[in-house]
């Protein structure tokens, strides 16, 4: 059951004794680090929440609980709302509420507040899988099924399979470009049935900010939300009807196909490379951070040697100069190490990049500190990455032949126990 707060409807709300016979007034957000938004999104559309709830109730707080496996996404929460117009304490989910949590301290009273009004909670019609997928098309608006499996996490069987039944169901469109439905009828022989497309050709009618966008790709079937979908997806995130959430969206530099599906392959890209050897539990493209004007092309969060670590990307197609490719590069590295420091995070800073602009990268990176490594990588080589130094920098050439000969002694380890 929802409340409702003017024309907002909260998920819960709670009378929350933070003292001897004290009670807050609060309005409680459960979020997850696997509902494929990133951090400040979240912390855009509470904050909205917060002007809008305080303005109806002057004691009432705030409370986001935050479900995940560690630590960097509930602080970036905490930071994100620190300067809310109202208190706000974000805790992982299952902690205690008490009153150190809140960004300042939250009005009280003695004996607790009548509850706000009831309201129908709206239930998502859609699976989990189903519902991973939305969400990412949310973001990115447009996508190819290998990008929707990397950034759901799903893999391709899953992603295509929850794609399908949303396209059944009118969820999404699947386009396919003529050059692909040429490509396909050829695959099949003289005299084969022509592929089943409405949209073949076609722009697809997608919403975003309430006109359609071109094709995403000339040579190979996507898939794009429909408006249905899109409600689903923002319902899910907690968003009311007729609120704006651009926030939401990944944003778009205009970048050339294939830097946008490198990025947007970043985190299977990881998945593939680490193996056994680490974890990554989220991903995004064109993220931004609080406390830095750098944003990657795309950020993954996980785990290697049992540390948490960010996985920052920058992907290099040699249009720039030499000169504006060292200053872009330099400068990202030293943001990013800078925020993986103030955070007490490891980091991977990873550029994948076309052959001369790997070599030109090769003495790019000074003073790399010991919870960094750096990685130089080939764009065309998908899931293959030089090994992770910390404090050193790893390329092509040197990085894969110490990979093939650790995973070799790993592979030897585990065959004699």
């Amino acid at each position: 059951m929802a409340y409702q707060v003017g024309r907002l409807l909260v998920p819960d709300w709670r009378n929350v004794e933070v003292g001897a016979g004290l009670f807050t007034y609060t309005f409680i957000f459960r979020i997850s680090s696997q509902d494929r938004l990133p951090p400040g999104a979240y912390c855009d559309l509470i904050s909205r929440y917060a002007r809008l709830i305080s303005k109806v109730h002057s004691l009432a707080s705030i409370w986001v609980q935050v479900d995940s496996p560690a630590l960097w996404y509930p602080f970036e929460i905490r930071r994100g709302l620190d300067r809310s117009p109202m208190p706000c304490a974000v805790t992982r989910g299952g902690s205690r509420l008490t009153l150190a949590d809140f960004n300042f301290r939250p009005g009280v009273s003695q004996h607790g507040l009548p509850a706000p009004p009831f309201a129908p909670d709206p239930q998502s019609s859609v699976g989990e899988d189903e519902l991973a997928c939305l969400r990412v098309l949310a973001r990115v608006t447009q996508g190819l099924t290998s990008e929707v499996a990397s950034l759901s996490g799903l893999g391709l069987r899953r992603a295509r399979d929850a794609l399908d039944s949303l396209r059944r169901r009118n969820l999404v469109d699947h386009a396919f470009p003529r050059s692909a439905a040429a490509n396909s009828a050829r695959s099949r022989g003289p005299g084969a049935p022509a592929v089943p497309s409405p949209a073949t050709g076609k722009n697809l009618p997608l919403h975003r900010g309430g006109s359609g966008v071109p094709p995403y790709s000339d040579v190979y079937p996507y898939w794009g939300l429909k408006k249905r979908g899109l409600t689903i997806a923002l319902r899910s995130w907690g968003v009311p009807a007729g609120f704006q959430f651009t926030a939401r969206l990944a944003a778009d530099h205009g970048e050339a196909r294939r830097h946008r599906v490198t990025a947007r392959l970043w985190p299977a890209w990881l998945k593939k490379d680490l193996g056994l050897n680490g974890e990554i539990w989220a991903g995004w493209t064109e993220v931004n951070l609080a406390d830095i004007r750098s944003s990657p092309d795309a950020l993954a969060w996980g785990s290697v040697d049992e540390r948490e670590t960010l996985f920052w990307l920058e992907v290099e197609s040699g249009h720039r100069s030499t000169e504006k490719t060292l200053e872009k590069i330099t400068k990202s590295f030293r943001a990013s190490s800078w925020y993986a420091r103030e955070r007490e995070l490891n980091l991977v800073f990873a550029v994948l990049a076309i052959p001369w602009v790997q070599k030109v990268l090769r003495t790019a990176f000074m003073n790399i500190e010991p919870h960094v490594a750096v990685i130089v990588g080939d764009w065309r080589a998908f899931g293959e990455l030089p090994v992770i130094q910390w404090g050193r920098v790893t390329t092509p050439d040197r990085g894969l032949d110490q990979k093939k000969e650790k995973d070799t002694a790993i592979g030897r380890c585990r065959a004699h126990t």
